[in-house]
């Protein structure tokens, strides 16, 4: 297995540009071919999620799991929110799964929205180390969440949408966020709002 993942570590890049906005990344395909030929793909990566220290890598694997359509998937994602430098990456993920390109299945939107929600607010900035964009935490939470929920529900995406970035709303989730401070203040009592009704019900 050693000589694998060696292989793939010289696979550079691992991950290079999606090409569209809804899209913004691809798994190079020789990584997704060795990761085919694991017995169980989803326990080799999240096994080497443990093992792994180089911040890169890591991010990659993360990307590994979710290309994977399996539902062990999610929970790993979630268990990846606990760490701070994993925890941007997962958030993209999370939203990403079951939009164009990305595997379409059953999840467990409750859990997965519970997960979520305690970052939407968090300020942390974040350094994508593949395309080098600079985002924050809370713009990728809310992203995620608005996504996972459906967008409908959140009339505060809407507004997303500007001359520069005219289908934010119809791609957020999918696109990466960039959040101006009343955008991202709108949705986030958006959500508030979806929570509390949420319960009710």
């Amino acid at each position: 297995m050693s000589d694998v993942w060696d292989d793939l570590r010289a696979i550079d890049p691992p991950v290079g540009e999606g090409g569209r906005d809804w899209f913004p990344y691809m798994l190079r395909s020789e990584v997704r071919d060795a990761i085919d030929g694991f017995p169980d793909p989803v326990a080799a990566l999240a096994a080497r999620l443990e093992q792994e220290r180089d911040p890169v890598w890591r991010e990659v694997l993360l990307f590994g799991l979710a290309s994977q359509d399996d539902p062990r998937v999610d929970p790993i994602l979630i268990g990846a929110l606990d760490d701070g430098a994993l925890r941007p990456r997962a958030l993209y993920l999370l939203g990403a799964i079951g939009t164009r390109g990305w595997p379409k299945r059953e999840r467990a939107r409750g859990a997965l929205l519970a997960a979520i929600r305690p970052y939407i607010t968090d300020p942390t900035p974040y350094r994508d180390p593949i395309l080098g964009e600079a985002l924050v935490t809370a713009d990728l939470a809310e992203a995620a969440f608005v996504r996972i929920a459906g967008p409908e529900h959140f009339p505060s995406v809407k507004a997303l949408a500007d001359d520069t970035r005219p289908l934010a709303g119809e791609f957020v989730g999918m696109a990466l966020p960039h959040f101006s401070e009343d955008q991202r203040a709108a949705l986030a009592a958006d959500i508030e709002r979806f929570d509390e009704a949420a319960l009710r019900h």
